[in-house]
Formats: C-alpha cells, sequence, structure tokens
C-alpha cells in the first residue's frame, strides 16, 4: 500500500513537472517571438543610415564604380539638388507639411552631394544639421555628426586634409553646435593662415574662434584669443578694433569677476572713448567702472566716478543714465550709512527721472526714500514721500497695495 501511495505520489510530481515544463516552455516561445523581433527593429533601426545609399539613384548612372562623374556631369547634377533641396525646405516650411518627408528628401539630396566632392557634401550636411538642430531632431543629428566625423578622419588618415576642408568641416560643427569637434578644424585653419601671415584672414579667423568660445562660456579661452586681436590691432593702429576689443576683454573681466582687470582695461577704454569724443559711451563705461571700485572696497573713487557719470550724462541731456548714476550713487551713500547724503541724492534722482519722463523709476525713488525716512523716524516725511509714491502707483497701475500697505505702517507711529 505504501509502494502504491509512492508511486502514485511520483507520478503527480512527474505530471505536475511536465505541465509546468510546458507552461514554461509556451512562455519561452511566446517571449522568444516578441524580444527577438524587438531586437532586430531596434538592430535595424541602428543600421539603417539614411545618409549610405542602399541601391542605386536614378540620377545617377549605373557604372559610376567603373568611370567616376565627369566635371560636366557633376555641373549637371547641381541643380538638380539644388531643386531637391529647395522641395526639402518647401515641405518642411509648409504648414501642414511631412516633416518626415522633408528630412527624406534632404537626406537623398546629400547621398548625391557626396558625388561633387567633399566640400561639397560637408557644406550641405552643415545646413541640413543646422536645421535639425534647431528643430531638436537629434536621430537626424546624429547621423549628420557622424558622418563629418567619418569625412573628417578619413581625410586625416590619408592626409588630404587641407585648409580649405578644414574650414569647411568648422563651420558645419559650427551649425550643429559641435564645440569640440569644431574648434580643432578652426585652428587648423588658423595655424595655416599664420604660416601666409595674412593680417586680415588672421583677424577673421581669431574673430570665428572668439566668438566660438563665447557661445560656450569659454571665457578664458575667449580673454586669451581677444588679447592677441588687440595687439593685433594696436599693431596697426586701428583704433575702432582697439576699442572694440577692449569692450569685449572688459566684458570678459565683467563675467569673470576679475573687478581689478577690468578697472585697468575700463581705465583704457574710458580713454580711448574720449579721443574719439564718443560720449553716449562715457556714461555707462564710468557707471560699470565705479561698480567695480565699489566691489574692490574704493568707495572714494566709487563716488567720484558716479559723480563724473551724472555731470557728463546730465550736460548731454542722457536722462537716464544720469538717473542710474544718481540711484547706484545714492547706495553706495546708503551703503555706507550716510542716509542723509542718499537722501539729497534721491532728490536730484526725482528731477532727473522727471526730464526722463521715467514715472516708474520715481515711483521707486520715493519708495526708497519713505523706506529711509523710517529708519530715521522721520514719519512725517515719510508719508509725504509714500503718498507720493501712491499717486503714481496709481497712475501706473502698479504695486498700489504696497504703497497703501506702508502707508498703513507709517500712521501706526502718529
Amino acid at each position: 500500500m505504501g509502494d502504491s501511495l509512492t508511486i502514485m505520489r511520483n507520478r503527480r510530481k512527474n505530471v505536475a513537472f511536465i505541465l509546468l515544463a510546458c507552461l514554461l516552455g509556451s512562455l519561452a516561445i511566446e517571449f522568444t517571438g516578441v524580444f527577438p523581433a524587438r531586437a532586430r527593429e531596434k538592430d535595424e533601426f541602428e543600421e539603417v543610415n539614411p545618409l549610405e545609399m542602399d541601391e542605386p539613384d536614378p540620377l545617377l548612372r549605373s557604372n559610376l564604380d567603373d568611370i567616376p562623374l565627369s566635371e560636366v556631369e557633376k555641373r549637371e547634377l547641381i541643380p538638380v539638388l539644388d531643386r531637391l533641396a529647395l522641395e526639402a525646405e518647401t515641405e518642411f516650411l509648409a504648414e501642414n507639411g511631412d516633416r518626415d518627408r522633408a528630412f527624406a528628401l534632404w537626406y537623398r539630396e546629400l547621398r548625391l552631394r557626396r558625388f561633387l566632392g567633399e566640400i561639397a557634401e560637408v557644406e550641405a550636411l552643415g545646413r541640413v544639421g543646422k536645421i535639425a538642430w534647431e528643430n531638436n531632431r537629434n536621430e537626424d543629428l546624429f547621423f549628420i555628426r557622424e558622418r563629418l566625423g567619418e569625412i573628417q578622419g578619413n581625410a586625416e588618415e590619408e592626409t588630404t586634409l587641407d585648409t580649405q576642408l578644414a574650414d569647411a568641416l568648422a563651420i558645419a560643427y559650427d551649425k550643429i553646435r559641435s564645440y569640440p569637434q569644431a574648434l580643432p578644424m578652426y585652428e587648423f585653419v588658423l595655424a595655416d593662415i599664420r604660416k601666409m601671415e595674412d593680417i586680415n584672414a588672421l583677424e577673421r579667423i581669431l574673430n570665428t574662434i572668439a566668438q566660438l568660445h563665447l557661445e560656450w562660456f569659454q571665457y578664458v579661452a575667449a580673454e586669451t584669443v581677444y588679447q592677441e586681436l588687440l595687439d593685433l590691432a594696436r599693431s596697426q593702429f586701428d583704433d575702432a578694433s582697439i576699442l572694440r576689443y577692449l569692450e569685449q576683454i572688459a566684458y570678459l573681466y565683467n563675467r569673470a569677476q576679475r573687478p581689478e582687470k577690468a578697472i585697468e582695461t575700463k581705465l583704457e577704454l574710458l580713454q580711448g572713448y574720449l579721443k574719439k569724443e564718443l560720449l553716449e559711451k562715457i556714461p555707462p563705461l564710468q557707471i560699470s567702472l565705479a561698480g567695480d571700485y565699489e566691489t574692490i572696497g574704493e568707495g572714494e573713487l566709487a563716488s567720484e566716478t558716479y559723480q563724473d557719470a551724472f555731470t557728463l550724462a546730465w550736460a548731454n541731456q542722457y536722462y537716464a543714465y544720469a538717473g542710474e548714476a544718481l540711484k547706484k550713487l545714492a547706495e553706495l551713500y546708503y551703503s555706507y550709512d550716510q542716509l542723509d547724503y542718499a537722501l539729497e541724492i534721491y532728490q536730484e534722482q526725482i528731477k532727473a527721472a522727471e526730464y526722463a519722463t521715467d514715472e516708474f523709476s520715481m515711483m521707486e525713488i520715493y519708495e526708497r526714500m519713505g523706506q529711509i525716512y523710517l529708519e530715521l523716524e522721520d514719519y512725517s516725511q515719510a508719508l509725504n514721500a509714500f503718498q507720493e509714491g501712491l499717486k503714481l502707483a496709481r497712475s501706473l497701475g502698479h504695486k498700489e497695495d504696497d504703497f497703501l500697505e506702508k502707508i498703513d505702517e507709517v500712521y501706526e507711529f502718529f
């Protein structure tokens, strides 16, 4: 009896095992039918490169492997490809255009441009790549960047990379915002231009590289290039370029928060503006310069420079700059706890704002004056200032509730 029970239990286990195996087998069949298919789709997706020609294009003759396109055939192909590019652009920009179809047309154009030579292909890749980048078409951008890298790599391997191709590659990389790839190509061009001693070409490429650094927030690298451009301009006694590069360098020192170097550059720039009588540029430069003096703790120099900025701006009716200089000067006095002087400056700033018909600035000035009078416990004057500010706030439809709250706050002291 015991043996029979054991046999029956074993049979049940065997049956259960067989059923489980069958179930797992069917699941395995089902899943292996799904995942490999998806994997194949992924592989196919990665392998399908729209820039590769899988089959002959009807625009090309079939024996190209034996007989490349002649120069005449290339010239005849160019307008055909231009029309293809225009068709793609029209489709892409149409209100209900099919953008995928547009890129399919562009890809065909790009595949065919390859037969016109590296430069023609690279220029076209940059043009289409720029559109891909601007429209967040990352997949298209990937294929275009890969093709540009392939062209560059082949040229470097075969030692056929020359200035013209490097320049075309640099511009194309720049268009697709590929800074790490663009910079070496620009530097390749730069090295060649240095050998030619062509001042105009050298200035152009240095400006291009400096701008590239700026766009990628590489301020130290940009500063180095602009310093070279400044030296170049000085060697040519080019005053206009000297001022332009000094402006760029001052901007970079500001971004890098290097006030001592900024002061040195701005003082030189100030002399240049005075020499060229560029009066409209002087007040904002002086205001910026005064701010640098503040940063390094030179309060007296800051005060003098703000006053100089105000005087020049007021004399030449640059009322907005005059008001800005007074505002900064008042804030400077306030920071040194010279509240009475700050109030005097704010009174002058109101006059400047009136001349500039700047009601918004006037409203803000009255608000600041009211706060200072509160600190001085001069509640009557604080009330007057807030009431004047309220009138302007109502006129502007802005901050009316803020002024009403401040007025209620002042009344508590009466």
